[in-house]
């Protein structure tokens, strides 16, 4: 069902491990509305749309493109986000 992702910890060589034992928390994002139901799309699609200006920002850097400043302004939240639960 999921995939693996590569880890990358300070002192210990990279690996592969399932996603579900790294960082993955079923509707972590999701929001109760009014009627007391699960909302776990709103949230996620407003994240989804950051994610993806981010990803055109890294393009251009990967191309040797210079950012616009809203493109800038972009990579810098997106750099900052932080899209997995906090380690306890």
């Amino acid at each position: 069902m999921w995939g693996l992702i590569w880890i990358y910890e300070k002192g210990k060589a990279p690996r592969k491990a399932p996603v579900a034992d790294t960082g993955m928390e079923i509707d972590l994002y999701a929001l109760t509305d009014k009627d007391g139901k699960l909302d776990n799309e709103t949230l996620e699609a407003e994240l989804g749309k950051i994610d993806n200006k981010g990803a055109a920002a890294i393009h251009k850097l990967e191309r040797g493109t210079l950012l616009g400043l809203a493109l800038t302004k972009v990579f810098i939240v997106v750099t900052r986000l932080r899209r997995s639960p906090p380690v306890s």
